[in-house]
C-alpha cells in the first residue's frame, strides 16, 4: 500500500513540476520551477488549517472531536 502511494506521489510530483516548467514563458521558466515547491508549502498550510478547523468545530459543546491528538483513539 505504501509503495503504491509512493509511486503515485512520484508521478504526481514530476507531472506538476513539468506543468509549471512547460506552461511558463521561456524567460520565466526558472520562476515557474520555483513556484512548484511554493505550491506544495501552501498546500501543507491549507491542510493544517483544515484539520485545525474541523477539530475545533466538531469538538464544541462537549462532544468528542473527530480528530484527536492521539491518532490511535480517533
Amino acid at each position: 500500500q505504501y509503495v503504491l502511494l509512493g509511486v503515485a506521489d512520484v508521478f504526481t510530483t514530476i507531472a506538476m513540476l513539468e506543468f509549471f516548467y512547460d506552461q511558463s514563458p521561456g524567460d520565466m521558466q526558472s520562476l515557474g520551477t520555483a513556484l512548484f515547491p511554493s505550491s506544495l508549502g501552501i498546500g501543507n498550510f491549507i491542510s493544517s488549517f483544515l484539520l485545525t478547523t474541523v477539530a475545533n468545530i466538531t469538538g464544541r459543546r462537549g462532544h468528542k472531536s473527530w480528530i484527536l491528538n492521539n491518532l490511535n483513539d480517533s
